[in-house]
């Protein structure tokens, strides 16, 4: 009996298997929903100093995807159909990405200008009130000749670029910035000219007058200094060309005239117009003008 029993399930057992095999296989029932969330949920923008545009996205599973965008008040703040959002003037206005029939928002506050704002352009007025001013951490002083401001590195607070010129009437070119509620230290350009800028790629470049070579330099700003990203050395006559970050020693990596063109107006520029830098008269009607 136990025998016949026990070769009954010797006889099953591959049936068994095979039934278990095929269940595991079968596809389940349950099904899992996509995470779908908007990059941001509130933020503040500002009409004057301060970040004036943002881009939104969204994200299906960490994967950007496309979406349509509206803005409830287009007074206030504009939506691109990439979710690109510009401030207008201020107010409140929700900005809706709508995905397989879904919503999702964001709340834009649109404010009327920052507060650092104002502090920067109040500390700026103050250190050009006085005529000569701090340029090395060493405390050299010297007369502020001009100056001009522009936001170098996009975070909606400018740096201020004054022209100093020593007691033996040599020129320098100084770069300031405001943070942590304070002046920092000037960054010396030296003796330059022609300045250009272009705002969205935060590149300003100039020309620096040298005793024996002029040099073509074209910088990007990284929140703290000015950092060469590429330079034409011109001395007797003849050019050469520099890609990338040098060194105290060094103007970067030596290249052709071709990839240096190439490198710059590809990958540096991407084809953006720059705009000219005007100096200003330090007086104050043009602080009071330029400066607020």
């Amino acid at each position: 009996m136990k025998t016949s029993f026990r070769r009954k399930i010797w006889l099953l057992l591959p049936s068994l298997i095979l039934v278990s095999v095929l269940i595991a296989l079968m596809p389940h029932s349950r099904t899992f929903a996509a995470s779908v969330k908007i990059s941001k949920s509130k933020v503040t923008l500002y009409k004057n100093g301060g970040r004036k545009k943002i881009h939104l996205y969204l994200y299906e599973d960490g994967e950007k995807v496309s979406a349509k965008w509206k803005s409830s008040k287009k007074s206030v703040a504009t939506v691109s159909s990439s979710g690109y959002v510009k401030a207008k003037k201020k107010g409140t206005a929700r900005i809706t990405a709508t995905y397989h029939g879904k919503k999702y928002t964001c709340k834009v506050k649109v404010s009327g200008t920052s507060g650092t704002y104002k502090k920067c352009i109040k500390a700026y007025n103050t250190f050009l009130k006085n005529p000569y001013v701090t340029y090395t951490a060493k405390g050299a002083t010297d007369q502020a000749d001009n100056f001009c401001s522009m936001d170098l590195d996009g975070d909606g607070i400018p740096e201020l670029l004054v022209n100093v010129v020593s007691s033996n009437g040599k020129r320098y070119h100084v770069l300031y910035r405001f943070s942590n509620k304070k002046m920092s230290t000037g960054q010396i350009l030296g003796a330059c000219e022609d300045f250009v800028w272009y705002p969205s790629r935060k590149i300003m470049s100039y020309k620096e007058i040298e005793s024996n070579q002029t040099l073509y330099v074209w910088s990007k700003h990284n929140g703290t200094t000015l950092n060469t990203k590429a330079i034409i050395v011109r001395k007797k006559g003849k050019n050469t060309y520099y890609i990338g970050e040098g060194t105290a020693d060094t103007y970067g990596t030596k290249t052709s005239a071709l990839k240096f063109r190439n490198y710059v107006d590809h990958d540096l520029l991407h084809y953006c117009n720059g705009k000219a830098v005007i100096l200003h008269v330090n007086t104050p009607y043009n602080r009071s003008v330029f400066l607020k």
